[in-house]
């Protein structure tokens, strides 16, 4: 008798879209009564707005939405749209990154701001970090690639957190996505394939080359 192998759960596959990258990372650890308050929301809870970048990407994501319909327009309708879905994805986030400029100028809300080389999967992100978090942690992470318009505004949990060997007072950090909505975890997924592509289309031209 045979057995078939189980298929994996979604939140198992989602660790089979990984890719490093490079984005402007934005992440403040939550004080416990700001955590608790997560912890006791029913619903799933949504991160500080940021004005205009935040109507942007509520645009976008409505826009998003409607891609279905989209494939009955015609051709040259359905293409200008994209490109316009596009400008909005652009605007946003730049508009996002350079508030978060700001921020670390500022050293506002103790949050830590700057590019950084991380780990990015549909499930959450990997990054290396200067003091150990503790398991259960909550951070606001914000971040993002402005070439690509690629902005992610959410809560993340700290589910890891390792001292890396041989360098000094250097930790690594993994930190899952618990609340990302369906669109939003789309527009994760999306981003790290089209950056698998790039990367491939890239070492291939290296090749050639």
């Amino acid at each position: 008798m045979t057995h078939k192998a189980k298929r994996p759960r979604s939140k198992e596959r989602r660790r089979y879209y990984r890719i490093d990258d490079v984005v402007h990372l934005e992440y403040r650890i939550l004080p416990p009564e700001e955590a608790e308050a997560i912890e006791r929301q029913m619903r799933r809870p949504r991160p500080p707005e940021d004005g205009l970048v935040e109507q942007l990407a509520s645009i976008n994501k409505h826009m998003a939405a409607l891609e279905t319909d989209l494939r009955k327009a015609p051709p040259a309708l359905a293409k200008y749209l994209r490109y316009l879905n596009k400008k909005v994805d652009l605007l946003a986030a730049h508009l996002a990154l350079e508030s978060a400029d700001r921020y670390r100028k500022q050293g506002r809300h103790g949050t830590v701001v700057g590019m950084k080389r991380v780990n990015l999967s549909a499930g959450g992100v990997a990054f290396s970090i200067e003091r150990c978090l503790a398991p259960g942690t909550y951070l606001h992470v914000r971040m993002g690639v402005e070439e690509t318009g690629f902005i992610l505004n959410t809560y993340g949990r700290v589910i890891d957190c390792r001292e890396r060997e041989g360098e000094a007072r250097a930790y690594r950090v993994r930190v899952e996505f618990p609340f990302l909505d369906e669109h939003e975890r789309a527009l994760l997924m999306r981003h790290i394939f089209d950056r698998q592509r790039a990367y491939i289309r890239a070492a291939r031209k290296g090749k050639k080359g």
